[in-house]
């Protein structure tokens, strides 16, 4: 069966993956924020102090309107010209050597800023400078030096005169010839120190680097999210197409992997619980007595999984064995302290009897049954028409046989083994197992004709699945623990 991720997302599925991926997010606004806050902090104040100019005309009489809309239109035109003359070096040099400015025309010229304003007769000259009090006096040089530029490009030049020192005589000489400059400039609004800097902006500027802080930490969240290959949690398994059993929470054993039996009324025991339920169901027509538990590779939980299960099945009174078919890296006698030595690998081979094997578990109605000594060849055991016998025989004698198999990737064990047992349970550790491994492990379980029951994740954390504990969280907040007829009330609910 071809499986591939669909790509099913809601607006809690996005807060999910943020919350899940926080670290990278704060990451991602720490990295923006802490240049911001350290670019304002190590900046040097600037200030900027504005002098206004305005290019206008002088007042004319009542017969000289054309004339005066004229020079208007004129004085329009020249706004952009002036606003060249204003940042030249040549008026920076005689504002300096004119005011006495400790500047040189360069750094005043470097400093200027001419600013036109649009559809109108203004011209703003702004000068920039880390001295308040300097920023204002380079403004009004400039903007003084420039007006009296003005008004003597304005004036008109002298009259010729004649050999005697008389004015010579001009044919029709016109009224505007003596009349003063039609255009004319002046400062209508003189610059004062500035009390506040206009840079930097730190208000401006932190709430810029926390904007972007925020959509990089977004974008490394999800980037993250995207190249984890891994399941992670129940709707991302599903999105795979592959039924999902049930979801243990992250759980620490303390090296004696049996939980439930710890805290029977914890949620990760109530989750073994509905595991135990949930493969139930799956039994309806053709009850399962023999399951085996399996995972793509080692470290997934499989041992836990299967040791706890095994564990719920008696707590039930379901005469319970656990099976250890891992033959190349047993672990259940050294966890239930049992010797190594008689175990499944001597039954089959007929050295000792099952009897002789089993050994008694750590809850009543539970048995159990080692792999023993380490054969040369797993493989052959496990497919072998002794094994299929004892199989059979212990299928006849329990409620139910929990096998715990090796895992499905590295050794063809547990393959020859499921074909044998009545379904197969595949344990993922969330967060952890590549979905393509899971895959491609419950493809190699179909394909070898094992009927496979369902996906175990194990190991979740509450941002993986949030909604499996919703519920029993708020459930069990009820009883106190010293109440020992309500706890039995309650579990006993919780077990039917």
């Amino acid at each position: 069966m071809d499986r591939q991720p669909r790509a099913e997302f809601d607006l809690r599925g996005y807060v999910r993956v943020l919350w899940k991926r926080k670290l990278y997010a704060l990451a991602g606004l720490v990295l923006c924020v802490v240049p911001a806050v350290a670019y304002t902090a190590t900046r040097t104040p600037m200030y900027e102090s504005t002098a206004t100019l305005f290019v206008g005309q002088q007042q004319i009489s009542l017969q000289d309107v054309a004339r005066g809309l004229a020079s208007t239109s004129l004085s329009a035109q020249l706004v952009k010209s002036y606003a060249d003359i204003l940042a030249s070096r040549t008026t920076a040099e005689r504002a300096v050597a004119e005011n006495g400015l400790a500047l040189s025309p360069g750094a005043v010229a470097g400093g200027l800023t001419i600013e036109p304003v649009v559809d109108t007769q203004i011209l703003k000259v702004t000068f920039r400078s880390s001295d308040p009090a300097l920023a204002a006096r380079v403004a009004n040089a400039v903007s003084t030096t420039f007006v009296k530029q003005i008004q003597e490009l304005a004036v008109p030049p002298p009259l010729p005169t004649t050999t005697t020192g008389a004015p010579a005589a001009t044919s029709a000489p016109t009224t505007n010839e003596a009349s003063p400059p039609a255009v004319t400039v002046s400062v209508v609004d003189a610059a004062r120190p500035p009390s506040v800097p206009a840079s930097p902006n730190r208000v401006r500027d932190v709430a810029l680097g926390i904007v972007l802080g925020g959509l990089a930490g977004v974008g490394l969240a999800f980037g993250a999210d995207h190249l984890d290959s891994s399941v992670k949690g129940r709707e991302d398994t599903e999105r795979l197409g592959l039924p999902v059993l049930g979801v243990i929470p992250k759980m620490h054993t303390g090296g004696a992997e049996v939980y439930i039996e710890r805290d029977p009324q914890d949620v990760a025991a109530e989750s073994f619980r509905k595991l135990r339920t949930s493969i139930g169901f799956l039994g309806v027509d053709r009850p399962i007595k023999t399951l085996m538990v399996t995972s793509p590779i080692a470290g997934e939980g499989k041992t836990t999984v299967a040791t706890n299960l095994a564990v719920a099945y008696a707590q039930a009174a379901n005469r319970t064995l656990l099976l250890e078919a891992d033959l190349r890296r047993p672990s259940l006698h050294r966890l239930f302290g049992m010797s190594g030595t008689d175990g499944l690998t001597t039954a089959i081979i007929g050295t000792c009897s099952i009897s002789r094997a089993m050994r008694d578990g750590v809850v009543p109605n539970l048995q159990c049954i080692v792999a023993g000594a380490i054969p040369p060849n797993p493989v052959e055991l496990l497919e072998s028409a002794q094994m299929a016998h004892l199989l059979e025989l212990v299928a006849s004698q329990f409620d139910m046989v929990v096998i715990d198999a090796p895992p499905i990737m590295p050794v063809a064990d547990a393959i020859a083994l499921g074909r044998r047992c009545d379904g197969v349970v595949v344990v993922a550790r969330s967060g952890a197992t590549p979905r393509e491994r899971l895959v491609e492990t419950i493809g190699q379980v179909e394909r070898s004709g094992a009927k496979f029951l369902g996906t175990l994740l194990n190991g979740a954390k509450p941002s993986d699945s949030p909604y499996e504990y919703e519920y029993y969280y708020a459930y069990r907040s009820a009883p106190p623990r010293g109440d020992s007829v309500t706890a039995r009330g309650e579990r006993g609910v919780i077990d039917g």
